[in-house]
């Protein structure tokens, strides 16, 4: 009587686990790049580069999203109806130069310090136009577009240097410092003070930083002034341009 030997039984193979890894580790591939050099996917993609945005703010902000319960949705839900219809509502805070109301996807520290990643209507985004909070806090500029996705770069970039005036100092150049702080350098007989705000040339009644400290001794001729933005750039939702 022949016998079959135990290595020889055949069993069912489980081929369906390969797939499902090579997805698992593409996804994370996907999520670490995104996260680590957020351009990537912005250069080589363009506006398919949206749903990584979002797989990524879904992981990182609401996993459990779906856990909750009706009556959080539909406040959510309102919540919303009302924040867009106060959008609308101010559409025309800046003089007919801004009418248009974008979404951020992306935002520090999510996208490199002082970069936002927004989205509107393709045929509404430019390279060069300047993009404001709903506020009316003048922000920065959009440098690069690829369909409905642009890019804003911050006035506050580390380096970057802006035109701005203040009805006691005149007009002067402020420094970008990062994560939305500015500094600059004035007389020490000028006058400045904690609080003073700041503006663009071409928008003189749009607030563009605000004085947060001063620094001065009596050794040197000139103060130093550091500036930040009137707001929480970490928690923008909306951009209008």
């Amino acid at each position: 009587m022949n016998y079959l030997l135990r290595n020889n039984v055949l069993r069912p193979r489980n081929t369906f686990k390969l797939p499902i890894a090579i997805t698992a580790v593409f996804l994370i591939f996907v999520f670490a790049v995104n996260t680590l050099f957020p351009s990537f996917f912005f250069s080589f993609f363009g506006a398919t580069a949206k749903p990584f945005w979002n797989f990524r703010n879904f992981f990182l902000n609401g996993p459990f999203l779906f856990l909750k319960n009706k009556g959080e949705l539909i406040k959510e839900n309102n919540d919303l109806k009302r924040k867009l219809l106060q959008l609308n509502l101010g559409k025309e805070f800046v003089d007919n130069k801004a009418s248009n109301v974008a979404e951020v996807i992306s935002r520090p520290p999510q996208s490199p310090y002082d970069i936002l990643v927004i989205e509107a209507q393709s045929d509404h985004l430019g390279e060069g136009q300047i993009v404001f909070s709903p506020e009316g806090i003048v922000l920065g500029n959009i440098i690069e577009v690829s369909g409905n996705i642009a890019k804003v770069s911050l006035f506050s970039s580390g380096g970057r240097e802006t035109a701005a005036h203040t009805q006691n100092l005149g007009e002067l150049v402020l420094e970008g410092r990062g994560g939305g702080n500015f500094f600059t350098k004035v007389p020490k007989d000028y006058l400045v003070n904690i609080g003073d705000d700041f503006y663009l040339p071409s928008y003189k009644d749009k607030i563009l930083a605000t004085v947060i400290s001063i620094e001065e001794n009596d050794q040197d001729s000139f103060k130093k002034i550091y500036l930040s933005y009137p707001l929480n750039m970490f928690e923008m939702e909306w951009v209008v341009f």
